[in-house]
């Protein structure tokens, strides 16, 4: 199963995307943690993070997060189908970084 975005996904966000997601990750980072490249700490986990710092998670009525990787928009619903989950959350968190 692949963990990280690849450096060629992250070369897919625009400047101003790129600039947004690593302000994201130095915000996350501690003082004594490594600081990697921008697409090497872009993991699921990250991802999932990122998303739900921006309220993109729902729990349910007990409180408990479900996982549905799509994005509710003025127009509708973006389905993200990928064969890789890691691709995605890629493609929402991407969504997210160019729509704000």
């Amino acid at each position: 199963m692949k963990q990280h975005i690849t450096i060629d996904q992250y070369h897919e966000l625009s400047f101003g995307a790129k600039i947004k997601l690593i302000e994201w990750i130095v915000t996350w980072t501690k003082a004594t943690d490594k600081i990697t490249l921008p697409h090497q700490d872009m993991n699921i986990g990250r991802m999932i993070e990122f998303l739900d710092d921006r309220e993109m998670l729902h729990g349910d009525e007990y409180g408990h997060l479900k996982f549905n990787v799509r994005l509710y928009d003025d127009s509708g619903v973006q389905h993200n189908v990928r064969d890789e989950l890691c691709d995605a959350l890629w493609e929402s968190v991407k969504a997210v970084l160019e729509h704000d």
